[in-house]
């Protein structure tokens, strides 16, 4: 766990400064957390194969992190803010697999529709 300032300005928004560091926020304005996407992913991954339960996942992160002498201000912190960033990211992700589907399936039908023309005959 470490603590990031950023020097935030209309040039340098928060959001931005913090995906360059491979960061997520939990909040898209004024996020007060920001998770590794290397643990998003791993946690995306996870449950895709588990049942989804962001309150075992982070109160196994918070004991293992107290076990190392780390300390959390508030016990449902770490459960709120992971669990925005969580599903900002998994949405993030969703919206990039549609994007690319998509892009895919009508490149599919642009080269179906030249095959068609090309297939018929000259004037």
């Amino acid at each position: 766990i470490d603590q990031i300032d950023l020097l935030i300005c209309p040039c340098h928004p928060a959001l931005q400064q913090l995906i360059q560091w491979g960061l997520f926020p939990c909040s898209p304005v004024a996020p007060s957390l920001a998770v590794s996407l290397s643990m998003l992913e791993f946690t995306r991954e996870c449950f895709l194969r588990l049942p989804p339960n962001v309150t075992g996942f982070t109160g196994a992160v918070e004991s293992f992190l107290r076990g190392r002498q780390y300390k959390l201000e508030l016990m449902d912190t770490l459960r709120r803010r992971y669990g925005n960033s969580l599903n900002w990211y998994i949405s993030l992700h969703a919206t990039a697999d549609l994007h690319v589907i998509n892009t895919i399936e009508n490149a599919r039908l642009a080269n179906l529709n030249d095959v068609d023309e090309a297939a018929l005959p000259s004037p």
